[in-house]
């Protein structure tokens, strides 16, 4: 099954506004990639299920998480305890949610990045990540603990941007040096952050066909196109939740409004996102749409996925310590002078080396280990 859009996101998003200012009785990790957050308010008791990347919804589908222990879960659950849902929004209007919790004063944010691999965070007030359930470090961000959290780059055409109609405007400025060969739906789809369903319906629906040189479509088409993009986020609102099956029943996609591709596929409307996500990942016809997978394959990729990250571990503190190596051979001169002063003198404090070596970040000494700890 594929994952979720940006226009889907932002739509579910709206949906579950409702429940901003109830309590969080209980954060569960349920399986790899899968979480559930248990709300509730006087006379009312709330599901919200994760899938990273495929699903956030309400569930009446209440799983048995894992039986095993996790720091993650612990962890999380230590943070969020006591606290009310402040506020559920979006960030940089992508895949990523930002739930806010609050406690009195204490506020704390869970970040939910719905693209590639998918990740959860949990962040202070002031964006400083307290934990991760990946840890990444990319070119130009990183996701660990103590790093301030940064979102990837904003996408070049936001759903703000169609809604408050700068589209056709910004869209015109990317097109003076697009490359004509390549296909209208990649280069909509590449350009406007929406998601390729909703912008592959939108072509259709002005009768133009998706894969298109660029070049072929004249001014005229392109306004239309962009119109029709500009009013699937009404959707957001208002939105037709449904589901198509396969010849079998299986589960052959979803959508927040009918699509044209599939106007002849055997279909179903849901009165909720929720409802369609949560039929589409747990309910009848989910397993066809999702293969089953071996399950010594599966503990096989487990195990490597493992020992990949133990290996990606290892790298990090060979780096830390060659780094470290480094700084010790450039200072190894300065070094020696303070072990040798320190041994010279019988009774010896951590004042008596700050005054000796003023210009040394000299931060403890324990005459007990016989260690001097030097910042460099």
């Amino acid at each position: 099954m594929r994952q979720l859009s940006t226009l889907e996101i932002t739509a579910v998003i709206e949906e579950l506004k409702n429940v901003e200012g109830m309590f969080v009785d209980k954060f569960y990790l349920v399986s790899e990639d899968e979480f559930r957050l248990k709300l509730s308010r006087t006379g009312e008791k709330v599901n919200i299920s994760c899938k990273l990347c495929y699903s956030f919804n309400k569930t009446k589908y209440l799983k048995s998480a894992d039986n095993h222990k996790s720091t993650f879960e612990s962890a999380v659950r230590k943070r969020l305890n006591g606290t009310h849902v402040e506020e559920i929004s979006q960030i940089n209007d992508d895949r990523i949610i930002k739930i806010g919790f609050a406690k009195g004063e204490t506020k704390k944010y869970m970040i939910i990045e719905m693209f590639a691999k998918g990740n959860m965070i949990v962040a202070d007030d002031q964006s400083k990540i307290e934990l991760a359930y990946k840890q990444h470090e990319f070119k130009d961000r990183k996701i660990r603990v103590n790093e301030i959290y940064k979102p990837p780059e904003k996408a070049k055409i936001t759903i703000t941007d169609a809604i408050e109609s700068r589209m056709p405007q910004m869209l015109n400025e990317i097109l003076s040096n697009a490359d004509g060969s390549q296909k209208l739906i990649k280069f909509l789809n590449s350009n406007v952050n929406i998601g390729l369903p909703y912008i592959e319906d939108s072509i259709l629906e002005c009768g133009a066909d998706p894969n298109s040189k660029l070049s072929e479509i004249n001014e005229s088409m392109l306004s239309s196109i962009l119109d029709k993009i500009h009013l699937k986020t009404n959707l957001i609102q208002t939105p037709q939740p449904i589901i198509y099956f396969d010849a079998a029943d299986g589960i052959l996609d979803f959508a927040i409004c009918p699509l044209i591709k599939y106007k002849d596929k055997k279909s179903q409307t849901k009165s909720s996102i929720s409802e369609m996500l949560d039929d589409v990942n747990y309910g009848e016809g989910a397993e066809q749409a999702i293969p089953k997978v071996n399950e010594k394959a599966e503990e096989a990729a487990s195990s490597v996925r493992k020992q990949m990250e133990i290996i990606e571990s290892m790298k990090e503190r060979v780096e830390y310590d060659r780094r470290a190596g480094k700084k010790i051979f450039e200072n190894m001169a300065v070094l020696n002078e303070v072990l040798e002063f320190a041994l010279s003198q019988r009774h010896i404090t951590l004042e008596d080396l700050k005054s000796k070596f003023p210009y040394l970040n000299i931060t403890g000494i324990d005459l007990k280990d016989k260690t001097i700890t030097v910042d460099l």
